[in-house]
């Protein structure tokens, strides 16, 4: 889900100020530099001003919205632009983001604005004040065309909270601002490796109310660089339609800067090529010749001088998507914790089993497939980068791959399987950026997806979404939570019984005392004296704690005194062995601990199962803050488990889940 901080709703922001009579001022993003510029200083004074104070007459929304409402400022964030404006062409997602009968003068004026985002998996509601910043009266960043028009402006600041500044919307791909506004999933296509069926794909994005952006690459130093044909270099355009006239196939693009800045090259504004056309078909596509940022080209063209074009797809939810050809859509949360589940990539092929897995079953081929294949869009989304630009925070390598599951009974997969088996598809490449994205032609049947980062021990919170054209079916596979019961394999008083028995019973009397039995104090000064008589020695680092011996003590109390009879201690030193054994398998360096990684395998060993999410929660209360166990945390660990499961199931009628009991209980 999203991490995003829970605030008051614009319906109790607005009923407080219309009982205390002032206008809301937002605490989370206040009219001061922070929320400008993280890294620097204003290069200006700037001035935070409500509409109300910049102009007469002002408006939320003149005329309806418009590509031509969104102009840029001085901040360079043309990706978020130019998908605002491609935004302006899908009314009824442009209402849900937004409202659009939003009032600065009428009476339950509040100085607050919603919008409705698309964030990490959900759809939120993003409060802002209505305060923009302001230099000589004139707004410093997105802007419309008409001077008391303030809806983008202010969409650009609900943008700007949700990244902790407006410095935060610095750089980024047009296909992140896409799925914020459309809760769709957006493709990157390069246009010099352009798939022949391009076009097509493009067609069928536009039935399907696809939002499109492209742009030209450029180096640091050709960032907005303008070229001789009108185009510029490091800037993002919208894609506004697609044609095929005269059996051409065309497409239509506007530079967010709404100028004379278009292509001037074939079929561009009153171009040779326009007088083979008749005046109703120019009507038909609203050809105009206005210096208005937009204009057309042939897809050839295109192709050749654009390097990016993204595509965002909308799934099923979509308002867009009522009543139309849609995309069938999946969403699954995960995470990465280091030494647990944050394997890395197949190059940590030791660790790499121990990432998140998910089940993908392509049921059907497409609807006209020749190759029985179904087609796949797979997004991998790492959560919260952007906002945590502003403590150093860089995105994380990240990535997938998937593999054919034969066996659709199988649950997790583990190393073996990942050294002798082969990839069956992946994403085209690890990437720094928040999401990557694959299509792939995958036949029916089952596949294990791996989302994971590049190098191990990398933490980050991830969503994985996955587009199919016929309904499927996706789940996280892991261990189930549970504990087996464990018995004595030679149960009544065998020979070898008796003689531990005889071995262990003067240790235990010189320690009891008269009652003859002991408490955690005595019991961690009897292990220690057992181990060192048995000759069975603690590894270094690994000493016992008096936690330890409480732990071992409640989990054979039954009688709740805190103490422990000798035939309980005969029991607990049968455990302590066990889990030595245990221990020293998975220690093979002998310096007294081993890898959380190495944690769910040891577990087992007791006839212990856990989820990922227990599991985290297990190696973060028993590691040793460098991934690993000592022997007396897995002694620690395993006892309370046990006595925990114990009581799980003694109060099951209370409808407890185990996996939250044991992550709030461990």
């Amino acid at each position: 889900m999203s991490s995003y901080k829970k605030q008051l709703s614009f319906a109790e922001i607005q009923e407080a100020c219309m009982k205390s009579g002032s206008l809301f001022e937002d605490p989370d993003f206040p009219a001061a530099d922070i929320s400008l510029f993280f890294s620097k200083a204003p290069p200006r004074p700037f001035v935070w001003k409500r509409p109300k104070d910049i102009c007469d007459n002002p408006q939320f929304i003149t005329k309806g919205a418009s590509r031509f409402d969104v102009q840029q400022g001085m901040l360079g964030n043309c990706w978020l632009l130019s998908a605002v404006a491609s935004l302006t062409g899908q009314q009824t997602l442009l209402n849900k983001v937004l409202d659009p009968t939003h009032s600065f003068t009428d009476s339950k004026y509040c100085g607050a604005v919603k919008f409705n985002l698309w964030h990490q998996g959900e759809w939120i509601e993003v409060v802002v004040d209505d305060r923009l910043p302001t230099y000589n009266n004139k707004l410093v960043f997105l802007h419309s065309n008409e001077e008391n028009e303030f809806w983008s402006a202010l969409l650009e600041k609900a943008f700007a909270k949700l990244s902790g500044s407006y410095e935060g919307l610095k750089g980024g791909q047009s296909s992140e601002a896409l799925e914020d506004l459309t809760g769709g999933l957006a493709e990157a296509f390069d246009l010099q490796k352009a798939p022949e069926d391009l076009f097509k794909i493009v067609q069928k994005g536009f039935a399907r109310s696809s939002i499109m952006c492209c742009s030209i690459e450029a180096k640091p130093n050709e960032i907005e660089a303008k070229l001789d044909n009108g185009l510029i270099k490091g800037h993002g355009y919208s894609v506004t339609d697609v044609r095929e006239v005269k059996g051409v196939p065309l497409i239509r693009i506007r530079n967010p800067w709404g100028n004379e800045r278009e292509w001037t090259g074939a079929w561009s504004d009153e171009s040779s090529e326009w007088s083979h056309i008749s005046d109703s078909e120019k009507k038909d596509i609203g050809l105009t010749y206005d210096d208005d940022g937009e204009f057309w080209m042939s897809f050839e063209d295109f192709k050749k001088n654009f390097t990016r074009l993204e595509m965002c797809s909308l799934g099923p939810e979509s308002p867009e998507a009522n009543g139309k050809i849609s995309w069938s859509g999946r969403m699954e949360h995960g995470a990465w914790r280091k030494g647990t589940t944050a394997g890395g990539c197949r190059n940590f092929i030791q660790t790499f089993a121990m990432n998140p897995q998910f089940r993908l079953t392509i049921t059907d081929p497409d609807e006209g497939d020749d190759d029985n294949t179904g087609t796949a869009i797979i997004a991998l989304l790492q959560k919260d980068r952007r906002a945590a630009k502003i403590r150093g925070c860089q995105n994380l390598t990240i990535g997938f791959t998937i593999y054919e599951l034969e066996d659709p009974k199988v649950t997790r997969l583990d190393t073996e399987f990942f050294q002798y088996h082969k990839t069956e598809a992946r994403v085209p490449n690890f990437a720094n950026t928040r999401e990557v994205v694959g299509r792939f032609k995958l036949k029916p049947g089952n596949y294990i997806i791996v989302p994971s980062t590049f190098k191990a021990n990398e933490e980050g919170e991830f969503l994985l979404r996955i587009f199919t054209e016929k309904a499927t079916d996706t789940k996280e596979i892991g261990e189930e939570t549970r504990v087996e019961e464990r018995h004595d394999p030679r149960p009544g008083k065998t020979d070898e019984d008796m003689k531990l028995k005889d071995r262990l019973k003067g240790f235990f009397q010189k320690v009891s005392g008269q009652d003859e039995q002991i408490d955690c104090y005595e019991l961690l000064k009897l292990l220690e004296t057992v181990f060192k008589k048995e000759k069975a020695a603690l590894p270094k680092g690994s000493g016992l704690t008096v936690e330890t011996a409480r732990a071992l003590i409640s989990s054979c109390d039954s009688d709740m005194t805190g103490k422990c009879s000798f035939d309980e201690f005969v029991d607990l030193w049968k455990k302590v062995n066990q889990v030595q054994t245990v221990f020293k398998k998975y220690d093979q360096n002998g310096n007294g601990c081993f890898s959380t990684f190495e944690l769910r395998d040891a577990l087992k060993s007791f006839g212990i199962s856990v989820s990922n999410p227990v599991l985290n929660a297990i190696a973060l209360r028993y590691n040793n803050n460098k991934n690993e166990v000592s022997l007396a945390d897995f002694l620690l660990c395993i006892s309370r488990i046990e006595k925990l499961y114990k009581f799980y199931k003694d109060h099951q009628g209370n409808n407890l889940n185990l996996d939250d009991f044991l992550i709030a209980t461990l």
